[in-house]
């Protein structure tokens, strides 16, 4: 699920509409209603324990890129 979905189904559960819009969910993408809750409660859970880390630090290991590209990619990351 991409975050800008777990944000829509996080407004949607404020409002009072998440198991209408985890039906709409499943609906749409062919799968059944309690495969989407599943989903959404994994997802919710990685999406806490993601956002409390504070100390990022992404290190681009020995991939063939010339120095100047590995160091834009690595501000970029670690930026997020």
């Amino acid at each position: 699920m991409r975050a800008d979905l777990l944000g829509g189904l996080s407004k949607a559960q404020r409002a009072g509409g998440l198991n209408e819009a985890l039906k709409h969910l499943a609906e749409v993408n062919g799968v059944d209603t309690n495969i989407a809750i599943k989903a959404y409660c994994l997802v919710e859970t990685i999406w806490v324990i993601l956002s409390s880390i504070s100390d990022w630090c992404i290190v681009i290991g020995d991939i063939d890129f010339d120095a100047e590209l590995r160091r834009s990619l690595k501000k970029l990351l670690n930026t997020m």
